[in-house]
């Protein structure tokens, strides 16, 4: 599937705009329901209460 533009979003720690969403349904690695992954400074990011929390770093 083809990221459009309205499914990015910008990385709240670092600023990068071209960040993917994600839902994330049964899947122990990451917590359930939208995340955001940020390929510049490797970080994942749980929607909670209309806010993005920090959840861990990839790599």
């Amino acid at each position: 599937m083809k990221a459009r533009k309205d499914m990015r979003q910008k990385c709240p720690k670092c600023g990068y705009e071209k960040c993917i969403t994600k839902v994330v349904v049964d899947n122990p690695r990451y917590p359930s329901g939208v995340i955001i992954r940020c390929k510049q400074c490797k970080s994942i990011f749980s929607l909670d209460n209309d806010e993005w929390v920090f959840f861990k770093e990839w790599y």
